[in-house]
């Protein structure tokens, strides 16, 4: 064998060699993952349901993938504009958006020309986290005590009876479901914020709120606001002699929900890291005990799953809207 033939082969296999590290680098990367902090960003101001749920989980993360998550809180136009940021950063899974059904679902349906970004091709679907119900509570001089108590004044004082809402939340778009599958109208008053809805309704202004358990629980045990009735499918443990919507309106069923998402094109093996540390949080014994304490039931399972969800509730909230022609100031 001449020189030139021997090098020849020598450059050839050097060759093959580094096209054979080149093609490795993104799974060795991957999993290394992670090899730095990860960013949970926030859609709403610190100290809400959200907030709370979301740092809880950050707290875990950062113990199951040994590197620090860092919750960013980031309100601004209804959870959109925490969702863009996510939805234009890097896909390699280190910023992560705590989705939820406004930012996610509502947004999409009710300001799809300003929203900036689409949930189904901007997002890649992680492991939901959890659920939490509403709840129809009322100020305690309201007559109404049960659900059909509350349709029937409905009925017969048709559109007189004010209940209040955020607006663009679960709960607003609750409002409007419920009005519709109890045939029914009443008067919706849109907040802009929780706070200001609650305390309206404990001086009074306004008699009947609907909003998340956590931000209401403290003042149904205070006597201060009674509870009507749920909105899961099953009473809850934290409120056991609540009954549900449903008992009285069959089928009936609408709580807020929360999740993880990443920026579209993260690489799957990202993901699935992800998605079984977060089903493994969720399993734990006292990650259940302070999500039940804030009226929430632990979800998980498969991206898949997710991402099926999120697109029937897109589809709910547009056939709602289509019906009743709901619209957002």
């Amino acid at each position: 064998m001449n020189s030139n033939t021997h090098l020849s082969r020598r450059l050839l296999c050097m060759g093959a060699l580094a096209i054979a590290a080149a093609a490795a680098l993104p799974v060795l990367a991957q999993d290394a993952y992670p090899s730095k902090h990860i960013t949970l960003v926030i859609p709403f101001a610190p100290g809400g349901q959200t907030d709370v749920i979301a740092r809880l989980l950050a707290e875990r993360l950062s113990i199951s993938l040994r590197q620090p998550v860092i919750a960013d809180n980031r309100p601004g136009a209804s959870g959109a504009l925490a969702a863009r940021l996510v939805a234009k950063s890097a896909s390699d899974g280190y910023t992560l958006l705590f989705g939820s059904g406004g930012p996610m679902t509502i947004n999409p349906v009710m300001r799809k020309a300003v929203v900036g970004y689409n949930p189904i091709l901007d997002f890649t679907p992680v492991a939901s986290i959890a659920v939490s119900p509403n709840l129809i509570a009322s100020n305690p001089k309201f007559p109404a005590r049960t659900v059909a108590e509350l349709v029937a004044q409905a009925k017969a004082l048709p559109g007189d009876i004010d209940i209040g809402s955020t607006q663009g939340s679960g709960p607003d778009m609750m409002s409007a479901l419920f009005r519709q599958q109890a045939g029914i109208d009443f008067k919706r008053i849109p907040y802009p914020s929780g706070a200001p809805l609650i305390n309206d309704v404990l001086a009074g202004h306004v008699p009947v709120l609907i909003d998340g358990v956590i931000a209401v629980q403290q003042h149904i045990a205070a006597g201060k606001l009674v509870a009507i009735a749920v909105s899961s499918a099953q009473r809850i443990p934290s409120l056991p002699n609540i009954p549900t919507i449903a008992e009285t309106l069959p089928g009936f069923e609408s709580s807020s929900w929360f999740a993880v998402f990443a920026p579209a094109n993260t690489p799957r093996p990202v993901v699935m890291k992800l998605n079984a540390a977060v089903n493994d949080i969720l399993g734990q014994a006292e990650v259940k005990d302070r999500m039940a304490a804030l009226g929430a039931i632990p979800v998980g399972g498969t991206p898949e799953k997710l991402r099926d969800y999120v697109a029937a509730e897109i589809a709910q909230w547009e056939k709602l809207v289509k019906d009743t022609g709901l619209k957002f100031e």
